[in-house]
């Protein structure tokens, strides 16, 4: 079989060192063949457009850990990512993106306590890591080893903010996790150094990341990120009335005909993530209301809260999304609510109506 791809490779290879063969009389020319300067633009172009799409994929809660269903796993024993080198003693290890959602609000109401990164302090996965995670082969553990214990030399600096947005978690044969090692790419930092990362290693981890396919790798190019952040934005973001903006929805991705009292608990762990990361970013997660002066006030519930207190509401989803967005747009503070909105206001999750108006009565 290799003799037959080489042969095929061969013979690809002379045809086109052939001279070419002259057109047919009649035939309309060719037409004429792109510089390489103009190749490029549309060549950073597709770059700009997989990097958009690798970030489309990292926000879609329809991707994350927690729409699945997770025990802690037996044997699980804590451990701590203070270590200064990774492990030798394990089985394999997977690359997953953490980390990554609106502004970090999707962080700051879905995930729980102790998840930094990719793994939780009970051993299961943290709500908002994008599923599913590669497994590195067995060259690429080792390059990653060989560059996470490059000894850093650039002292670390307190003017970058970013979280990691890379995790490559090390598993037993049993499949427990036994270590995290966090990578941020956009600082040039990672969990085991006390000192940023030199620029050969930053490099190096960006190469590893993308012969992995884990996505996002491009965080460490300050020039790709810009671009692919300015390609986002005008994609994917709304702007709203004041200078709010919110991020375009992505479909659910679950059946929109039951009701909204018979959604199983994955189902609306996804749908309160969803509202989070799609509410305008005037409102955060479990923060305090905002009120208009009319006296109307809406609060975005935390991820918790929203689980927790779901709506028992014989709608169906399909029936209440069109009163979603009108929430998730700012109605009723921002803008107002439609007059089917105002009597579903019940059966809508993830947010607290208020108002110091007195109730209507039926009659008026």
């Amino acid at each position: 079989m290799t003799e037959l791809r080489l042969g095929w490779l061969a013979v690809a290879i002379l045809a086109g060192c052939q001279n070419p063969a002259a057109p047919p009389p009649g035939a309309p020319p060719p037409p004429p063949r792109a510089s390489n300067a103009e190749q490029r633009p549309a060549s950073a172009a597709l770059r700009v457009d997989s990097f958009v799409a690798e970030m489309r994929r990292a926000s879609d809660v329809n991707n994350f850990a927690l729409t699945q269903d997770q025990a802690p796993p037996s044997g699980f024993i804590p451990f701590s990512r203070d270590a200064k080198q990774l492990p030798r003693d394990y089985d394999r290890v997977v690359g997953y993106v953490v980390n990554y959602g609106r502004g970090g609000f999707v962080q700051r109401g879905v995930e729980q306590p102790g998840c930094g990164g990719a793994i939780a302090p009970d051993g299961t996965l943290c709500p908002t890591v994008v599923l599913p995670g590669v497994q590195l082969s067995a060259s690429q553990a080792a390059r990653l080893q060989q560059l996470a214990g490059v000894a850093p030399t650039v002292p670390r600096t307190s003017s970058c903010a970013s979280r990691a947005h890379h995790s490559f978690v090390f598993y037993d044969a049993a499949g427990v996790p036994v270590f995290e090692y966090l990578l941020d790419l956009y600082c040039g930092r990672d969990s085991i150094a006390e000192w940023n990362l030199g620029d050969a290693t930053r490099e190096g981890l960006s190469a590893l990341c993308r012969d992995v396919g884990l996505g996002l790798c491009f965080l460490g190019d300050r020039q790709a990120r810009n671009a692919a952040g300015d390609a986002f934005g005008k994609r994917y973001t709304e702007q709203l009335h004041g200078g709010a903006v919110r991020l375009l929805p992505v479909p659910l991705d679950i059946s929109h005909e039951p009701s909204l009292s018979s959604l199983t608990p994955a189902e609306r762990r996804r749908l309160c993530a969803w509202n989070i990361e799609h509410t305008l970013n005037w409102l955060e997660p479990g923060g305090e209301p905002r009120q208009n002066e009319a006296g109307a006030r809406m609060r975005l519930k935390s991820f918790v809260e929203c689980t927790q207190h779901f709506p028992h509401c014989p709608a169906s989803v399909d029936k209440v999304l069109q009163c979603m967005t009108e929430a998730q747009r700012g109605a009723p503070v921002f803008a107002p609510f439609s007059r089917v909105c105002v009597e579903q206001a019940d059966c809508l999750w993830g947010f607290d109506f208020t108002t110091d108006a007195p109730p209507v009565s039926p009659g008026d």
